[in-house]
């Protein structure tokens, strides 16, 4: 499929299922024929009765060329899709080759269907698994609630056309292959041979039945990294309910079952002024009341006066902590506070050996801190973002007119590489960006650069974009997802908003 990937798949087929986007959005390119044939091959891989109800589908047939393709094919798929009470996609996990080839072996797919046969719903086998790391454009939500699990991928997503959807974890820690089609079989025996189809209770049901795939969610910790909010800018006035709004959502989407913890990577004011300070402690109100974790704050240029100081009633409106540290026993996992802007270089930041060593005393009082994995949370950058990643650019011109250019690491920063290798360091989030960005360091460890979460306007099509990541790890599992999340803000006569994202997948070290 060209530059396309798994995910994208999956996020056209969804969008071809719902009858509330209009088929002439649609693109007709070389790219959505070879999807449109892919989805052709899927369904008739998979030994459906109904197969020649396409009307497109034949032993000869093709979608190759312009005059093959056209708006039909697309209402004759919707019209197939919608017409069956489920439909499941397979997801692998991106990590676990072992697992992966399983899953998007054929005869998985023939050894499930030749066991529990039926028109009712449709199963879609990926060929592939998710690359490390893809970009995906105008996210559908139900495609958002595959997404949100990502770190518990694989799984199958369960779509009810129309109505609801629901993702579902296949694997445990230590899955084989019995156990897997065990998973998958019960979950098409019990669709197949129920009469009226309800996620909420099928999730219960699937949860009671194989607890083991859950074993691992209270291991799981969400960061939601935020930056660069300029509080008492004007902009920052003008769009400050629409950014609370998407925050809501994205904890709506995240759920309960697992902790989230906010953190802001600097520049949460826009000036060290006092009379921003109301407007500070209303924010940072709003955070404490979204009934997740305490928010975390390092400190940005804009947060500190010129000399580097800071106003000691901000640091009293968001009760500023004193250490160092902030350690989630449960989920064994320490974030390490940086601050960039102490020795007064606002520019660039900078790090001092007395702060390091301060940091790797604190560390040594930590009973069992070698069972724990640490991040680091700072504004500046730890390292030069030299040659954008090839995902990143995607989204970079998406975006923008112009060249990316390269940034420029803090002083210092062989300090806190040196600092990062030796303590062990698993991810590395700061801030100090209009736009998101990423880059791997040595082992693999993901520096994960936050854009302006207040919005920058795009160069393409001049409209505000909030920028805002979620970072997820699981300890138990040795999993990382990293998301960075683009999200345009309706207004000037657009009243819908777009939905664009990185997502990153590894395993920690």
């Amino acid at each position: 499929m060209n530059s396309l990937s798994t995910l994208d798949f999956v996020n056209w087929l969804v969008q071809i299922s719902d009858r509330k986007i209009n088929i002439a959005s649609f693109d007709q390119n070389t790219n959505c024929r070879a999807m449109a044939e892919l989805l052709v091959k899927k369904i008739r891989g998979g030994i459906d009765s109904n197969v020649e109800n396409l009307g497109l589908i034949n032993k000869s047939a093709s979608l190759n060329g312009e005059a093959s393709f056209n708006d039909t094919i697309y209402h004759r798929l919707r019209e197939f899709i919608g017409q069956k009470q489920w439909v499941g996609i397979i997801i692998p996990s991106g990590i676990n080759h072992e697992i992966d080839e399983i899953l998007c072996d054929p005869n998985l797919l023939h050894y499930l269907l030749e066991s529990d046969m039926s028109d009712k719903g449709l199963i879609i086998q990926l060929d592939e698994s998710p690359k490390a790391t893809s970009t995906l454009f105008n996210i559908h939500p139900i495609v958002i609630t595959a997404l949100n699990e990502a770190i518990n991928w694989p799984g199958i997503l369960l779509v009810v056309p129309g109505d609801d959807s629901v993702f579902l974890p296949l694997s445990s820690l230590n899955s084989v292959e019995i156990d897997i089609e065990a998973r998958l079989m019960w979950l098409l025996s019990t669709l197949n041979n129920g009469s009226n189809i309800e996620l909420g209770k099928l999730r219960i049901s699937y949860r009671n039945k194989f607890p083991e795939v859950f074993e691992h969610e209270k291991s799981t910790i969400n960061i939601l990294h935020l930056s660069g909010l300029h509080i008492g800018s004007k902009r920052a006035k003008f769009r400050m309910p629409r950014i609370q709004q998407f925050i809501r959502l994205l904890i709506e989407k995240i759920g309960e079952t697992t902790k989230t913890v906010p953190v802001i990577t600097g520049n949460l004011m826009d000036t060290p002024s006092e009379q921003n300070i109301n407007a500070v402690r209303s924010f940072w109100s709003f955070l404490t009341d979204l009934g997740i974790e305490e928010p975390l704050l390092v400190l940005g240029d804009n947060d500190v006066r010129k000399d580097g100081n800071v106003n000691e009633n901000y640091l009293t409106a968001i009760g500023f902590p004193l250490t160092k540290i902030i350690w989630h026993d449960e989920q064994r996992l320490g974030i390490i506070c940086i601050n960039t802007v102490l020795q007064g270089n606002l520019l660039n930041g900078s790090v001092s050996h007395q702060q390091l060593a301060e940091i790797e005393h604190e560390l040594s009082r930590k009973n069992n801190s070698s069972d724990f994995k640490l991040i680091a949370i700072l504004h500046h950058h730890p390292v030069a973002h030299e040659m954008i990643n090839v995902n990143t650019d995607k989204l970079y011109k998406q975006l923008e007119q112009s060249d990316f250019g390269t940034t420029i690491a803090l002083e210092n920063a062989d300090l806190l590489t040196d600092f990062f290798k030796r303590n062990s360091v698993a991810a590395i989030l700061h801030g100090h960006s209009r736009i998101p960005l990423f880059s791997l360091m040595e082992q693999n460890i993901p520096v994960v650069g936050c854009g302006d979460s207040i919005g920058f306007i795009s160069d393409n099509d001049r409209s505000v974009y909030f920028s805002v990541n979620i970072v997820t790890f699981n300890i138990l599992a040795r999993r990382i997802a990293c998301r960075f999340l683009i999200y345009r803000k309706p207004e000037g006569g657009l009243n819908k908003a777009k939905w664009h994202e990185i997502v990153y997948l590894t395993k920690m070290e």
